[in-house]
């Protein structure tokens, strides 16, 4: 997973990565989506970016779990950098599951093509990595400190 303090700046000490072996249990696993050129421009124009036709697109920074920090979009216009969860959410989080991926312009230039692994913002507990230690008879209380390290779990009364 992904610390809380590289997504959204945010510092809490529960909130950091931890190792999780989702990718190879999750359907959402692997994945490829293809956009037409015309689409990302689009999208990204609706959020403020003066994105036109695009030449050329490559990830830019890449967090320490691995994923997309940032977009280096190349367009007649010259070259634009777009945080990656900005471009994930103008083209839709349900069509770009994760920022866990590469990009490339097709050889035809007409698509742009994003292939991943997993799905959503990768903070906190992973579901399928949750679901995957259940069955193999970790308590709720292993499973819930393996996600938010350094947690407790009490009673209300006891708060």
């Amino acid at each position: 997973t992904e610390d809380a303090s590289t997504v959204w700046d945010i510092k809490e000490p529960y909130l950091q990565g931890v190792d999780c072996d989702c990718q190879n249990i999750s359907k959402y696993g692997q994945w490829e989506r293809r956009f037409s050129v015309d689409t990302i421009p689009r999208a990204l124009r609706r959020q403020g970016y003066p994105v036109m036709q695009i030449t050329a697109a490559a990830q830019g920074a890449i967090t320490p779990a691995g994923r997309v920090r940032d977009v280096a979009i190349r367009h007649n216009r010259a070259a634009t950098v777009v945080p990656a969860e900005v471009l994930r959410a103008a083209v839709g989080n349900a069509l770009i599951p994760s920022v866990f991926f590469e990009l490339e312009l097709s050889q035809t230039g007409g698509e742009l093509v994003f292939s991943g692994r997993g799905m959503g913002h990768g903070v906190g507990l992973c579901q399928w990595g949750a679901e995957e230690m259940a069955q193999h008879k970790f308590s709720y209380r292993s499973i819930l400190g393996h996600y938010y390290p350094g947690t407790g779990i009490a009673a209300m009364e006891e708060l």
